[in-house]
């Protein structure tokens, strides 16, 4: 099967989100950190630069969302389009969240491949068509993705 589309979850897939506490007190509201996942960015490069159309898929707030974008616009730019459920009113496992990102996109969950560290999530997109891998150690989600002939 080809593979067009790589759609990720971002939160414990790419980042993990961390209170700054000591921020937070100095600015009088809460700071977030947005700490990347090397081994997690480093499969989100590699897909691009195999010319994969890459999509992120969060259940996210759009405060959360902003705060990524500022943090680290050069993994956003990465990004064909980022789906937050704060943006469309839905969120993951809903089917609904799944089938707004195809429609918008004109995707085929058939050539898409979905990775989420939520096992919920994961069989939701199984469900729906699409190839889908359970993230929890990057170096099983890295052979996977070679055994399918995406790395």
């Amino acid at each position: 099967m080809k593979y067009k589309n790589i759609i990720f979850d971002i939160k414990d897939v790419l980042f993990r989100i961390e209170t700054d506490y000591e921020a937070s007190q100095a600015e009088g509201r809460v700071v977030l950190r947005f700490i990347p996942i090397d081994a997690g960015i480093n499969i989100l490069k590699a897909c691009k630069a195999k010319s994969y159309k890459i999509f992120g898929l969060s259940n996210m707030s759009d405060g959360k969302y902003q705060c990524m974008q500022e943090q680290h616009p050069e993994v956003v730019a990465l990004f064909d389009d980022v789906i937050i459920s704060d943006h469309v009113g839905y969120k993951k496992p809903d089917r609904e969240m799944f089938e707004h990102l195809l429609e918008k996109h004109s995707l085929d969950q058939g050539e898409s491949i979905f990775m989420d560290d939520n096992i919920t999530n994961v069989t939701a997109a199984v469900d729906l068509g699409f190839t889908a891998v359970v993230v929890h150690d990057f170096a099983e989600v890295t052979e996977k993705l070679k055994r399918i002939q995406v790395l």
